[in-house]
């Protein structure tokens, strides 16, 4: 059960990010498309490429030697780029450990659930015999009749 939890919270997570990288492909696509700079085409000058290269912001790898060369031909971009550095970064680093918080919340809900029937079983059969305890002693007869 907590592997599928685990799985489930996995797919959640790459869904967030793919969404959160769509989105800024497609707007940085807008904005850099008619940009002349070869190296700015080559990283977004489509949606394909633009996905990849905000992949590669995301994980800060070698992001510099994308962002220079638009920074050089755009330098209002410095904006967008540092948002989505710093968003993407932040929503990261919020989402894997909410995950697994919330992975760790359910199952200790699952065991408490569990615990608690446990114990309301055991109360339900103390009744019983407390029950049949009170019948047999006033069973007098035994004869399976209740008697003052």
């Amino acid at each position: 059960h907590l592997i599928s939890s685990l799985v489930k919270g996995s797919i959640k997570l790459a869904g967030m990010i793919m969404i959160l990288l769509f989105v800024s492909a497609v707007i940085f696509t807008n904005l850099l498309w008619d940009v002349e700079d070869e190296s700015v085409q080559k990283h977004f000058g489509d949606l394909g490429a633009s996905l990849w290269s905000m992949f590669t912001l995301l994980t800060l790898d070698n992001w510099t030697g994308i962002i220079g060369p638009v920074l050089q031909a755009k330098p209002g971009m410095r904006l967008p780029v540092v948002l989505f550095i710093f968003l993407g970064s932040m929503a990261l680093m919020s989402a894997v450990p909410a995950v697994f918080v919330q992975l760790g919340l359910r199952e200790e809900a699952k065991q408490r659930e569990e615990r608690d029937a446990r114990e309301e079983h055991r109360r339900q059969g103390a009744r019983k015999q407390m029950l049949q305890c009170l019948f047999q002693s006033v069973d007098q007869r035994k004869k399976g009749i209740a008697a003052w």
